[in-house]
């Protein structure tokens, strides 16, 4: 973008850069001064929304209109108080409340400008909104033991004061320490909290998390870190060669008497995860892509189960 050679800017590009300069009028200060949240984009609901933070202040950002409401993560900090606004509108706080899932979902206005909206979250009291970054393995199996940390960094421009971190685990499952005392954190400093946690020897497969929960006054920031328990990696320690098939083709080779083959229809992504039939045994585990003239590469191959 840039004018041409006699110091004019073309029609379309003027259009674009008073636009670019309306929007940024109306929702300037979800982006001027701030910093990024702890995850950018929203994962847990059906809109796509990016945030930022400014001190204590939350914004949501929807890419598109959402319709008639918005649906935000479980983990935003909303509660008694918790005041929801649209830029651009006439300011006037917005209805929102926790659905099943625990998410927060806000009753939107008529809508607003053009391209992406930007709605304003604001908790009374609350002049920060550290940021969490997690060094735990996601996956772990019964009666194992694992260490890692939790780093909290305040991103405000004021002293979080006596600051601690609580961490709450799933039912049977032990955290050392359990209350860990941080003490003052100063603006854009970080803290890191080394963790142990022991899962019990007879914990089932399952998606769980483990709760961490940043306080600071009257302050609480809550954060979930995820975590599954998964069966062993039959495969760990064992050798895998790549070898051409030796029956007429993949379909033969699928429908061999003793083979239990499962198609998976979609593209391979990385990683992939494929769930074999209930009570399936085997003495190996054969990988193909389809055509069968399609060598796979594989960088790692887990089976895992009993």
């Amino acid at each position: 973008m840039g004018p041409k050679a006699d110091g004019t800017i073309p029609e379309v590009q003027r259009e674009r850069l008073l636009d670019m300069g309306f929007w940024l009028k109306v929702n300037g200060e979800a982006m001027y001064g701030t910093t990024y949240r702890t995850r950018a984009e929203e994962k847990g609901g059906p809109d796509d929304v990016r945030y930022t933070v400014k001190d204590g202040v939350l914004y949501a950002t929807a890419l598109k209109w959402p319709g008639e409401q918005l649906t935000l993560g479980a983990d935003v900090p909303a509660g008694p108080g918790t005041r929801i606004t649209l830029l651009g509108s006439d300011g006037g706080p917005l209805p929102w409340q926790r659905d099943e899932q625990g998410r927060v979902v806000v009753i939107t206005p008529a809508e607003t400008g053009r391209y992406a909206y930007s709605f304003k979250i604001e908790q009374p009291g609350m002049s920060a909104l550290p940021r969490f970054g997690t060094y735990l393995t996601e996956h772990v199996q019964a009666g194992e033991t694992f260490t890692g940390k939790v780093t909290v960094t305040n991103p405000g421009s004021t002293t979080l004061r006596a600051a601690s971190l609580a961490l709450t685990v799933p039912e049977g499952w032990t955290v050392t320490p359990a209350t860990n005392r941080i003490g003052h954190l100063a603006a854009g400093a970080s803290a890191e909290v080394p963790v142990t946690v022991t899962v019990p020897a007879g914990a089932e497969p399952a998606a769980l998390a483990i709760q961490a929960t940043l306080k600071s006054g009257r302050l609480r920031v809550p954060y979930s870190i995820p975590v599954s328990v998964v069966l062993p990696n039959l495969a760990e320690g064992k050798p895998a060669t790549q070898q051409p098939i030796t029956a007429d083709g993949l379909e033969a080779a699928r429908t061999t008497p003793g083979v239990t083959a499962v198609h998976v229809q979609e593209q391979a992504g990385r990683p992939s995860t494929i769930k074999l039939p209930a009570g399936t045994t085997g003495r190996h585990v054969r990988i193909q892509l389809s055509p069968d003239t399609n060598p796979p590469a594989l960088a790692e191959v887990r089976v895992r189960g009993h």
